[in-house]
């Protein structure tokens, strides 16, 4: 059985687990709301370290190929609900945050954006203050992941605003609970470690830490290299993989 508990102490960081399906091609298979009590009690099972659990149930699924080859906002409301709800009531310590949408993306057959794909889960969640335990985002800086760190874009590093703007728009309230930034981070294909650094420094001390409502900002990727996502590593620059853990 996985030592969450261990690792997390020696390293002084908490785990935050997120669900995944079967992969079949290049397509992830959509979850089943029966999944939800296997998935339940399998991570009970894991030796987690004190205080909360947090869990994201699945990821963009404003990609089809990240949800069975089909975009079905009105189904992944449901998987999300049966999933809080089981995990909830196996153990409070567990905490759920929703699929972060990629925000970036635009209305193709294989895509639905950010704003739409949440009005429609909203549309079948009028308690989703309820279901869920914080806001989950990918706040990543487009267009490119090399865009400068703004927070007048919905597609930048403050991301979340905006789906949070949302959010009251539909619901006439604010969100009141903590924001995870999930992932985030700047490609090595256009711009040097210089300007990453540089886009980094600014984006924590001038935009993340400044908000209180922000409990915890992740890098994606630690270290990808070598593979499709080397260009993402933080652990491939010394420099810059020190800066992060000052930050």
């Amino acid at each position: 059985m996985a030592n969450l508990h261990g690792n997390s102490q020696k390293n002084k960081i908490h785990p935050i687990l997120r669900l995944t399906s079967q992969p079949k091609g290049a397509v992830w298979q959509r979850p089943k709301l029966i999944d939800a009590v296997d998935w339940a009690n399998w991570l009970s099972l894991l030796d987690w370290p004190d205080g909360d659990r947090w869990v994201i149930i699945f990821n963009e699924p404003n990609h089809a190929n990240e949800w069975g080859g089909q975009i079905n906002p009105a189904e992944y409301a449901q998987i999300l609900k049966e999933f809080s709800l089981k995990l909830h009531t196996k153990d409070p310590r567990f905490k759920i945050l929703p699929a972060a949408l990629d925000v970036a993306a635009g209305r193709t057959p294989e895509t639905l954006p950010a704003k739409k794909y949440w009005q429609q889960v909203f549309a079948y969640l009028p308690n989703l203050n309820l279901v869920i335990d914080a806001w989950n985002s990918h706040a990543y800086p487009n267009p490119a992941f090399s865009a400068a760190p703004r927070i007048d874009k919905s597609n930048n590093i403050a991301s979340y605003n905006f789906e949070l703007d949302w959010y009251q728009g539909f619901y006439g309230q604010k969100w009141s609970k903590p924001i995870f930034i999930t992932e985030t981070g700047w490609s090595t294909k256009y711009l040097s470690q210089k300007q990453i650094k540089s886009y980094m420094e600014y984006a924590w001390q001038q935009v993340w830490s400044a908000d209180q409502r922000i409990k915890s900002v992740n890098w994606f990727i630690l270290n990808g290299s070598p593979g499709p996502f080397a260009h993402f590593s933080l652990a491939s620059d010394q420099d810059l993989f020190n800066l992060w853990r000052l930050l």
